[in-house]
């Protein structure tokens, strides 16, 4: 059984998809793909259950999330320093519109959320945010928990791509990432995204997570579907 606390959010009602992804990634050993297939709830138990190589989750008879074994092969741009990542979230869009302004990874009304707010990096086609890990998010022996930093990697990507979509709000529908080193607590750190194309409703996004000196922490791919 899996239950996602309420501060976790991403929509009103629903969980973050970063940080779902994150929980439910963890169920399978390796690198995995995580796609969402219904809004994950909050408060509420989830039933695990296993089909051949892929686990299930389930809230009463609702598919909720499938989670297979991948292999992630992505080619990450060079990482905004903090400056330029710092500047270009002063250039956040979510301040002039944001859908969900209570998300926990990208929210504008959030004291304890990640403050990850992306916005564009001039003369690059990428988005980003500076943030802290601050001592408030779960950790263990001082680095941060897989499902935050999985969060951490969530909201760039629709920020690298919605506006080039749809004017309507975007959901995560599928994510595969890795971390390739520890997150600190306490540390600084660049959150940022890009776009990878797009096809109707659906928007693909890499997303990534570098110290201050530009050292790649943790990737991602994803896949955004446009609500209409």
């Amino acid at each position: 059984m899996i239950t996602i606390p309420a501060r976790f959010n991403g929509p009103p009602g629903s969980a973050n998809g970063g940080y779902s992804c994150g929980i439910f990634a963890s169920l399978v050993d390796g690198d995995v793909e995580v796609t969402l297939r219904s809004p994950p709830p909050l408060e509420t138990p989830m039933v695990v259950t296993t089909d051949g190589d892929r686990v299930l989750v389930h809230d009463g008879e609702i598919l909720v999330a499938e989670v297979r074994p991948v292999e992630i092969d992505l080619e990450i741009p060079t990482a905004p320093s903090p400056k330029q990542a710092e500047a270009a979230r002063e250039r956040y869009l979510g301040y002039e519109r944001h859908e969900f302004p209570t998300c926990f990874t990208c929210g504008t009304e959030r004291s304890d959320g990640l403050s990850v707010h992306p916005g564009p990096v001039m003369g690059t086609g990428v988005v980003a945010s500076t943030w802290t890990a601050d001592e408030s998010l779960p950790s263990e022996d001082g680095q941060l928990r897989p499902e935050i930093v999985w969060a951490a990697l969530d909201c760039p990507g629709a920020w690298a791509t919605m506006r080039e979509v749809t004017s309507d709000a975007v959901v995560l529908g599928r994510m595969a990432a890795r971390i390739v080193e520890p997150v600190l607590v306490g540390s600084t750190l660049v959150s940022y995204g890009w776009q990878m194309g797009a096809d109707g409703r659906k928007a693909y996004a890499g997303t990534a997570v570098a110290n201050e000196r530009g050292r790649t922490l943790a990737y991602a791919r994803q896949v955004w579907i446009a609500l209409n």
